[in-house]
């Protein structure tokens, strides 16, 4: 995915990353903080990315989802490491 050196992807690459962690049942979830907010308290399973619009799964509640528009979140944080992320680290997302 190619991933910039300081820890920034454009929101194509945001939305490719939420696309290959769609569905899958790994320890690959993220948590994220969206503009204006704080960070989201726990990390979450990518459940469908529908357009702008992403559902994510709780992993410690599974009756837990919450949506949100793909444009409203400004970093994100994955919990292992999967292609050039890093786990742990937070990476911001340019508009």
């Amino acid at each position: 995915m190619n991933v910039v050196s300081n820890g920034m992807i454009t929101a194509e690459q945001f939305k490719d990353l939420l696309m290959n962690l769609q569905g899958e049942d790994n320890n690959a979830a993220i948590k994220f903080r969206q503009l204006g907010d704080v960070w989201s308290p726990d990390f979450f399973r990518v459940v469908t990315v529908d357009g702008k619009v992403v559902t994510f799964g709780g992993e410690k509640n599974t009756t837990s989802v919450q949506r949100c528009d793909l444009s409203s979140v400004v970093q994100f944080e994955i919990r292992s490491t999967l292609e050039d992320f890093e786990p742990h680290k937070i990476y911001e997302v340019a508009p």
